[in-house]
């Protein structure tokens, strides 16, 4: 290893995650890689917020009979991440299109996934020579901001609120992505570390909020590659979709079949937000052997990798939604009944299709409430709507037989009070907890605490009374934010201060006092004997000792410069002073 590689991690377990370090050194930034095992190459791409420790089952599956190389996007894993870098899916194109040249990367099979679609087949379209397979789950290559599904959202995201949301509360890793997994079981506290110690604070997370951004400004980079998307008609493919994934509805898999006539295609009806995400059995039974005729170098190690595609859980798109507009994925809206609404308050229009001549058609209620102004009438005014989530049917009583079609109607209420955080609060002698106290919402409403500045630990970060423990002394800026969907999102924030000290009786016999011109701690204790301990600005100990009764000196001249806290201790009762170091 040179001196300014990257190393590995020390919370990077490596029975998880195996193989060799390495360090691609581009212009722009040092990037990790791996690559291991030797024979047709595997180009894993992944998204956002993925690093290739998403890809470490595959690899261990493939390494015997492959070349499998993973590189973690700038800014993403444990590739750098400088704060002024361009994070541009373009960029990351570009420096994909360099890493593949110099490591001369030949006859490659990419495997692509969410952005590392667009990432990934940039290659493919400018050297389609150089690809001889393309296996592609759940992704796009185009456009998305003409799609209502994509762009409400993303409008979201981009406002100041989501930009906070993601940033500061790490939203994508910390809660998107172990409620993506229905069952949460299925990601473990270990695995879920990896991720998230990827991206530990609002510094790191400047790419993958870049990648979000691209939702709306990378639209001339997408389209220009899908007017060369026939050049891709030539090279073998499979395409693997789940059919009920929320965030890459169906007809996004149609418009790749449209587009790529000669590919392989595999759906799983019952999937949800991934093919692969409960169904590794049926994926290696299903795409497997078609993976062997599209592909066939490729053949032999898929038949011997047991099905191991990671799940298909961190995309960019449910990454930026906030908790209500997550919703707009759950079905592809292309559905007589209309598109699913989101609306502040307890009515609204329905939007389904137009009845064609002598079909009737009637709305009924298949969960919550609703009152029909004209319950044949497909734009009719429907009110009386429970708040939270309201399922509608509309059925087609027509010439070719009996249709249907359900919509989910989401109310929230806009009588949920603004977020309040609590009085401001001291901690006793740490590690201490407090009770916080803020605001209730009214549901669907949804509220979370996040810390903005300091350290700590809370029993349950959507609890409004949620318990917070402060590790030790100094300030924590904690903040209380409310999603109100369409009723609008509001933030509070409290102030936690860890003083030493604090609910115990304060000492009558002894004083303190710091004499800055022999760096020293004079103390008067009388009658007994005292306890001394000392912190530093952060709480951490110090140094502890005994004094005996009297007048007594502590030299602390010694101490880097800095803000210290003295506690004395003498039967129970107890005093603190806080004094400087300098030089």
């Amino acid at each position: 290893m040179k001196p300014n590689d990257i190393s590995a991690p020390v919370w990077l377990d490596r029975g998880e995650f195996p193989f060799a370090t390495r360090s691609y050194h581009h212009a722009d930034g040092r990037m990790h890689y791996v690559d291991e095992g030797q024979g047709p190459v595997l180009l894993f791409v992944h998204g956002t917020p993925d690093w290739s420790f998403g890809f470490r089952k595959l690899i261990k599956a493939f390494r015997a009979t492959h070349r499998c190389v993973a590189i973690d996007h700038l800014g993403f894993g444990l590739s750098d991440k400088p704060a002024l870098a361009d994070c541009t899916v373009a960029a990351h194109a570009r420096r994909l299109q360099d890493f593949i040249a110099d490591l001369a990367l030949m006859d490659i099979t990419l495997v692509v996934t969410d952005f590392g679609g667009g990432i990934g087949l940039q290659h493919a379209v400018e050297h389609p020579g150089n690809v001889k397979g393309i296996v592609l789950y759940n992704t796009w290559m185009w456009d998305l901001m003409a799609d209502k599904r994509f762009s409400r959202p993303t409008a979201i995201m981009n406002s100041a609120f989501g930009k906070w949301l993601y940033l500061r509360f790490g939203f994508s890793v910390n809660f998107m992505m172990p409620n993506g997994y229905g069952n949460k079981a299925m990601l473990s506290k270990a695995v879920h570390a990896h991720f998230k110690n990827a991206l530990p604070d609002a510094g790191s997370r400047a790419a993958t909020f870049a990648c979000v951004q691209e939702i709306k400004n990378a639209g001339p980079f997408w389209n220009a590659q899908w007017a060369k998307v026939d050049r891709l008609r030539s090279i073998p493919t499979l395409l693997c979709w789940g059919l009920r994934d929320r965030f890459f509805p169906p007809d996004l898999l149609e418009r790749w079949k449209q587009a790529l006539p000669q590919a392989t295609v595999q759906t799983f009806p019952e999937a949800g937000t991934s093919c692969m995400k409960k169904r590794t059995k049926n994926w290696r039974v299903r795409c497997v052997p078609s993976l062997m005729r599209a592909v066939p170098e490729t053949s032999r190690s898929l038949a011997s990798g047991r099905g191991y595609l990671r799940p298909m859980l961190r995309s960019c798109l449910f990454a930026s939604l906030s908790l209500s507009a997550l919703h707009a994925f759950a079905q592809p809206r292309a559905n007589p009944a209309g598109p699913d609404q989101f609306i502040c308050g307890n009515a609204a229009t329905m939007q389904a299709d137009p009845l064609s001549s002598g079909d009737v058609g009637v709305w009924t209620v298949l969960q919550g409430t609703a009152s029909f102004a004209n319950q044949s009438s497909p734009t009719t005014l429907v009110v009386n709507l429970s708040y939270g989530e309201n399922v509608l049917r509309w059925t087609i009583y027509g010439s070719d037989g009996t249709t249907s079609d359900q919509v989910a109607i989401w109310c929230y209420n806009n009588a949920s009070p603004a977020a309040e955080a609590g009085p401001d609060q001291t901690v006793p002698p740490w590690p201490g907890s407090v009770q916080l106290n803020g605001s209730e919402p009214i549901a669907p409403a949804t509220c979370f605490w996040s810390i903005l500045s300091g350290s700590g630990t809370f029993s349950d970060p959507t609890d409004p009374q949620a318990l917070f423990t402060a590790p030790g002394l100094g300030t924590n800026v904690l903040q209380w934010s409310c999603d109100n969907g369409p009723c609008g999102g509001t933030f509070d924030a409290v102030v936690i201060e860890g003083v030493v000290g604090v609910g115990e009786t304060q000492l009558q016999n002894v004083s303190m006092r710091h004499d800055a011109a022999v760096q020293a701690i004079v103390v008067n204790a009388n009658g007994k004997a005292i306890d001394l301990a000392l912190f530093d600005a952060q709480g951490r100990l110090v140094h502890q000792r005994s004094l005996l009764a009297g007048s007594s000196s502590w030299m602390v001249g010694d101490l880097p410069q800095g803000i210290y806290t003295v506690r004395s201790q003498q039967a129970g009762a107890a005093a603190t002073m806080r004094f400087a170091v300098s030089r």
